[in-house]
């Protein structure tokens, strides 16, 4: 599972805010917002309002603070399995495209150690 190799330590990231960009059918760029429910370094699970079909990708973007400063990160996600929770989408999803400081930044934000 893309997951299982995340940490009570990401328990930092959970109900993490982000917005996202994905294409539709009809080729137009659609805006999507949801909340992150756990993150590893490899992907992460988030609800959104949003039903994006498994295998598609999209990318988010979330920002946080750690010690007083911003830090915004950009990720290309591809979806691996989608469910339907109440009325949310649950979204497995595989990061596709991680820059090498994102990765480091997630590693130490996930373990609780300061990042920056």
């Amino acid at each position: 599972s893309t997951l299982s190799s995340s940490s009570a330590a990401s328990d930092v990231y959970k109900r993490q805010e982000f917005s996202g960009r994905y294409i539709d059918k009809k080729k137009t760029e659609r805006a999507f917002r949801g909340v992150v429910e756990d993150i590893s370094t490899q992907g992460l699970l988030l609800s959104t309002s949003t039903n994006l079909p498994a295998k598609s990708r999209f990318f988010i973007s979330m920002k946080t603070f750690v010690c007083g400063k911003a830090k915004s990160i950009g990720i290309v996600v591809e979806a691996r399995h989608v469910s339907l929770s109440g009325d949310l989408y649950r979204i497995g999803g595989q990061f596709l495209r991680l820059s090498e400081e994102n990765r480091r930044f997630l590693e130490k934000y996930i373990r609780g150690v300061n990042p920056h």
